[in-house]
């Protein structure tokens, strides 16, 4: 997640899809080809969460202290592990 403020989309802003996926939850992503970019949560409206996979680059940015998650553990096959 980071600030809003900090986030400046600076081309493809024509090609940008939204999808309210949930109430208060709206998902923005490619028309072209549906990889999703970021999405938004009403109840924190200072925030998104960007979908780092979607940058082109990253310059002298040190990740270490960003906070890691593992998403969709109900379904990890069982040869996955902890």
């Amino acid at each position: 997640m980071i600030p809003r403020d900090n986030f400046h989309l600076l081309t493809g802003e024509d090609n940008l899809v939204t999808y309210d996926s949930s109430p208060g939850k709206t998902r923005y992503f490619c028309a072209t080809c549906f990889n999703p970019i970021w999405h938004e949560k009403a109840d924190q409206p200072e925030l998104i969460t960007l979908r780092l996979g979607s940058l082109d680059q990253v310059d002298d940015t040190n990740f270490d202290n960003i906070e890691r998650k593992h998403t969709n553990l109900e379904s990890q096959p069982a040869w996955l592990g902890d």
